[in-house]
């Protein structure tokens, strides 16, 4: 799970322009210790300081909405959630959008069942969403899919070339054919005997 995060981490990280500011640097750093506190400790109370933090290094930043609201959520914090959830909608161009910059958000913060809940949604609205396919494809691997996940990891690389992203191209193709080497190996490995009593 932390490597398949990891990987949309990085094409997040390559899409955003640098040299970084100092705002956007301590921004980061918050986000970085509270998703880390979820990934090592399933801290997500521990989480919400680092996440509110964010937000006021970067007001105009809806991933740090999105994080913060979906911490919110997850530890019942419904009037604070729908608040921030509101700023994140207020920077988005569309619902489409907003529903599928939550679903990945979810997926970082370990939030499985929103995420897939967020992207179909989002997916629905664009179906052409390169991105939007490649997040449900590492949400169906995370829950050992793998026929689904090969599918929508096809249809994320096929829509990523045809749409000149080729970050995002590679990315997939990668992760395609990491997949299906995974899981040939799978197939061939031979049955675990049953033990005889």
């Amino acid at each position: 799970m932390g490597v398949l995060v990891a990987g949309i981490a990085a094409y997040f990280l390559f899409s955003r322009l640098f040299p970084v500011d100092s705002n956007l640097r301590a921004a980061l750093d918050r986000q970085n210790a509270g998703e880390q506190k979820i990934q090592e400790q399933n801290d997500y109370a521990g989480a919400l300081a680092d996440f509110q933090a964010a937000t006021e290094f970067q007001p105009q930043d809806s991933d740090a909405w999105l994080r913060l609201g979906a911490t919110q959520q997850k530890v019942g914090d419904k009037s604070g959630m729908e608040e921030s959830f509101k700023r994140a909608r207020a920077l988005l161009a569309t619902d489409g959008e907003f529903d599928l910059a939550r679903g990945q958000i979810y997926l970082t913060l370990n939030m499985l069942d929103e995420a897939k809940a967020a992207i179909d949604a989002g997916l629905a609205a664009n179906p052409e969403s390169a991105l939007g396919y490649y997040t449900l494809s590492v949400i169906y691997e995370s829950r050992g899919q793998m026929r689904e996940a090969l599918e929508t990891l096809q249809r994320a690389a096929d829509l990523a070339e045809a749409q000149d992203q080729a970050q995002l191209t590679a990315l997939a193709r990668y992760r395609l054919a990491m997949l299906m080497q995974q899981m040939q190996g799978q197939m061939a490995a031979p049955p675990t005997p049953t033990p005889t009593p």
